[in-house]
């Protein structure tokens, strides 16, 4: 796998409390935790037979997914985390490779940090945009194609119990520029409670440190309808607008 290093757009702290982390004003702001004590920092560094029994530990249903290709360490999950779905729009049996369903195995570890997250928001199904994309247009080319390499996940929106369907397209009601998280984070327009859900669980799962950065659609236009998770190998950064 090459290595990507840090991008123009810099470096930026660790995941701070409600609502919260950093805006897109605090770019180039230098990373403070211990990089050691960081959960993605741990999971990216897993080998191929680690990651495996980090899997099975964690009761993660899958399969491997040998010749995905540009993952290192490829797998298709085979049923739900901790009993929260992540739903591509295809049955579990009938997820390939070919269809954009594979993710690299420290992903997937990572993703029990978001699916035991999102759960105590009441989601029972993480709607997935996008898992796999090994061609994934470069838009920014100062950006890690990390779709490319089964390390990032687009979610659309989320179900939750009682089937309601937050969508982030039009529920999130953000502004790009804005902050999401943090002591600066604004306020959804129109301040719905279905908003605050959203902005909330993004910075949540931010908390949890499983990830090296996520997008909001307070970065830019191109995640008008997603909010975006990933992580890497080499950590070279952490990304929170």
């Amino acid at each position: 796998m090459s290595q990507w290093r840090a991008p123009l757009f810099g470096r930026i702290p660790r995941a701070v409390g409600c609502l919260g982390v950093a805006s897109t004003l605090a770019l180039a702001t230098p990373r403070t935790e211990s990089a050691a004590s960081r959960k993605s920092v741990q999971h990216g560094a897993l080998d191929p037979g680690s990651c495996e029994k980090a899997l099975k530990k964690l009761k993660v249903p899958h399969v491997a997914a040998p010749g995905a290709p540009k993952i290192a360490q490829p797998v298709i999950l085979t049923g739900p985390i901790d009993d929260v779905h992540f739903d591509t729009g295809r049955p579990y049996d009938q997820r390939t490779i070919a269809a954009g369903d594979a993710i690299d195995c420290r992903l997937a570890v990572s993703l029990v940090d978001l699916a035991r997250t999102v759960k105590k928001h009441g989601v029972t199904h993480v709607m997935v945009k996008s898992f796999h994309r090994p061609n994934q247009v470069i838009v920014d080319p100062g950006a890690p194609l990390r779709h490319r390499i089964g390390f990032a996940i687009d979610i659309s929106g989320f179900k939750l119990k009682g089937g309601k369907h937050l969508v982030v397209q039009h529920d999130f009601h953000g502004k790009v520029g804005q902050a999401t998280c943090g002591k600066t984070a604004a306020k959804p327009v129109p301040d719905t409670s279905d908003a605050r859900v959203l902005w909330q669980t993004f910075c949540d799962v931010a908390a949890t440190e499983a990830f090296d950065s996520g997008i909001s659609p307070n970065y830019n236009a191109s995640h008008f309808d997603h909010v975006h998770f990933d992580l890497t190998a080499d950590h070279p950064i952490l990304f929170f607008p």
